[in-house]
């Protein structure tokens, strides 16, 4: 994530003030706490491990005949008026809920997606079970799940075998990472 767009206006900013935004640029943006952020170009790495995922859950959702898709970057989250967001991979299911948010971490959104993010995609999407956070540097791929509450599910390191419990879903680590950690 880049910069916010006037770091000297003070002002916070809206849902409809990023549409404007994204309809004169064709750029998109996201709104966190009302501050409006340009959505940079990824890194190679954040490229690959969010092209594997999405491949493998894909992949996962026909051979099992799982009436669920894995949305690609372009999927907008809307929480409230002042926060909008579009996470690496959202896996949206026929009853129209999002049942799994995934963001590959980088060092410009890592406290974001930790923290702000994290509790509004929580509010935001009532149907969510499961919210996954990917090291792009090192392999570690954490999971929160929604059991009685969101607890922290797992952290999977090298050689484990990552599990999403809400879609019946598990990969070694590695398929992850495919290509980017040679």
């Amino acid at each position: 994530m880049a910069s916010a767009i006037t770091k000297q206006e003070a002002r916070l900013y809206t849902l409809n003030d990023v549409k404007i935004a994204e309809e004169k640029t064709g750029e998109k943006y996201q709104l966190i706490d009302g501050r409006i952020y340009s959505m940079a170009g990824a890194s190679e790495k954040h490229v690959a491990i969010t092209g594997n995922i999405n491949t493998l859950l894909n992949m996962h959702f026909r051979a099992n005949k799982i009436d669920c898709f894995p949305y690609s970057s372009d999927l907008a989250v809307y929480y409230n008026d002042k926060n909008y967001y579009y996470p690496d991979i959202a896996v949206k299911c026929l009853d129209g809920e999002i049942k799994i948010i995934v963001e590959v971490l980088s060092k410009s959104t890592h406290q974001d997606d930790q923290t702000i993010k994290f509790d509004n995609y929580i509010l935001a999407c009532k149907g969510l079970q499961e919210y996954v956070l990917v090291e792009q540097d090192v392999m570690q791929v954490i999971v929160y799940r929604k059991e009685d509450d969101w607890t922290l599910g797992h952290t999977y390191r090298e050689k484990s075998i990552v599990e999403l419990k809400s879609i019946g879903f598990s990969t070694p680590i590695e398929e992850f990472y495919y290509w980017v950690m040679k």
